[in-house]
């Protein structure tokens, strides 16, 4: 088929967050296969390995429910900070000095100098161009959810705020953890000084406005993971939106049958990585002595082992031999070649001694036996010969 040729315009959409109140919108803009994609998908990879270079950084929810199974003893107050709207209020010029830093240091022998990779950033984020309800737009400022480039200039400006924190005189968290614009953290202190603390990180950048959500009867929701503290233990399960329907795929919609056990088997690796089961793992130190299962092998195979084999057959009254090879079976194709003898069939040792009125004993030679088809084959050639 001939490759795909040329570029298309991004299409812009908005998708309703239905879990928040007033139900506001999510503006993404489709660039697959635009004509900045694959730029901005090559400066991504150039840039992925910076954002796990910082210990507050979590790769997904996995990770964190991970994170907290190692740490479940962690004492404290459980809240969570939510950025309003981060990838449209990403200020662009501040994201790209801190990307071009951060390439510098990753890639030392890149060739290409600040200036033009400055070019291709701006290329690719507020030189996008896209086109909702048949009119063209340009990007102006921010990063568009939809590019590849969009959550790693996100990670790196998030990273960037985190810094300031060390310029906070009042209480610290104990615990803090990141996922692009969403943040766990576990306080040592009095609601006061959390509001304190999240009055300071609302003030480093005005365009960035955190939300503060405090644990509620012990738990807490982070990245469709509860948290629950259960007798000075922080135990995981899964979080459910109110807003959940449960519904996946329809068993009644016209899927690809495998689709559905895919659908079964994702969801039940991700409860498996996310739940906690409460309970204490006792590690015994002991090893089981010799059984009778260690000394004998669970399959019997015979010495009479007439699968995967090359075979040859006699002719009785003449000096005629018939070679041949299967990965049936000899008693297989016997019965094959009596068949084809008494006219149900097709065989070549059966049609000679038809013509020919001879007869044969049906005594199987194996003359070989080899389990790789290729060899079997290349062992009957050789035996033709």
């Amino acid at each position: 088929m001939r490759p795909d040729t040329g570029s298309r315009t991004p299409e812009a959409y908005f998708l309703v967050k239905v879990h928040k109140t007033d139900q506001p919108v999510r503006p993404i803009i489709s660039s697959y296969n635009s004509y900045n994609y694959n730029t901005a998908k090559r400066l991504a990879t150039l840039l992925k390995p910076a954002i796990l270079k910082y210990p507050s950084y979590v790769k997904d929810s996995f990770d964190f429910a991970r994170i907290i199974k190692e740490n479940n003893k962690l004492p404290g107050l459980m809240c969570s900070l939510d950025v309003s709207a981060l990838f449209t209020n990403v200020t662009l010029d501040e994201a790209i000095d801190t990307t071009i830093k951060k390439i510098k240091l990753l890639h030392p022998k890149l060739t290409i100098d600040d200036k033009n990779l400055r070019e291709l950033f701006y290329y690719c984020t507020n030189r996008t161009n896209f086109i909702f309800n048949n009119e063209h737009y340009d990007q102006i400022n921010g990063v568009s959810m939809g590019s590849p480039l969009a959550p790693i200039l996100a990670h790196l400006y998030m990273n960037e705020l985190e810094e300031n924190i060390i310029n906070f005189t009042g209480k610290k968290p104990c615990v803090f953890y990141r996922y692009v614009d969403d943040i766990f953290m576990i306080f040592h202190g009095t609601q006061r000084e959390i509001e304190l603390f999240v009055k300071f990180m609302n003030n480093i950048e005005p365009k960035i406005k955190f939300t503060l959500e405090i644990q509620k009867e012990n738990k807490l929701p982070f990245l469709d993971v509860m948290i629950e503290r259960n007798n000075m233990e922080l135990i995981t399960y899964v979080y459910r939106k109110p807003t959940d329907t449960g519904l996946y795929l329809r068993w009644t919609s016209n899927q690809p049958l495998p689709y559905y056990g895919e659908c079964s088997l994702a969801l039940a690796k991700k409860i498996r990585k996310i739940i906690q089961n409460p309970t204490v793992n006792v590690i015994f130190g002991f090893k089981a002595g010799n059984r009778i299962s260690s000394l004998f092998s669970r399959t019997f195979r015979g010495t009479n082992d007439n699968k995967r084999i090359v075979y040859g057959y006699s002719c009785y009254d003449c000096k005629g031999y018939y070679i041949g090879q299967t990965a049936r079976g000899a008693e297989v194709r016997k019965e094959e070649h009596t068949n084809a003898f008494n006219g149900k069939g097709y065989s070549k040792i059966a049609e000679h001694c038809l013509n020919n009125k001879h007869r044969n004993s049906w005594n199987t030679d194996i003359l070989a036996i080899e389990s790789n088809d290729l060899k079997r084959n290349i062992k009957e050639s050789f035996l033709m010969d």
